[in-house]
């Protein structure tokens, strides 16, 4: 599934300090499935989608973790190198991007905060 932006007649333009926050259904890991009845899998997000939605921006304190509970196979430098690389300036900086479960059906959930730097 692609995320598509709305259409704009013109650009959407967000002042640099903008804050950005969800809390929604996620993933726990790359690969991982999805076995719940509610919400459907296909309005569940990918574990990396926000990340990487969000031009990939580099927080040292989120890869150190090396994905959640260690599933995700993929080195620090793995994940930091392809962030980095194909994207030329850093629009946004991630502040926030975990993992937790939801109080009844133990879904998991991402906390995701990003604030505009450029």
């Amino acid at each position: 599934k692609k995320l598509v932006p709305p259409p704009l007649t013109q650009p959407l333009l967000l002042p640099i300090g903008t804050i950005f926050a969800i809390s929604h259904f996620c993933k726990p890991h790359e690969g991982a499935e999805w076995n719940f009845e509610h919400p459907k899998e296909s309005s569940v997000l990918e574990r990396w989608e926000l990340k990487e939605l969000f031009g990939g921006a580099v927080n040292d304190n989120i890869v150190a973790n090396e994905g959640f509970n260690g599933k995700d196979d993929r080195t620090k430098t793995e994940i930091v190198d392809g962030i980095r690389n194909g994207y030329k300036t850093k629009k946004w900086e991630i502040l926030h991007d975990d993992i937790c479960f939801d109080g009844d059906h133990g879904r998991t959930l991402i906390q995701f905060v990003a604030r505009k730097v450029s």
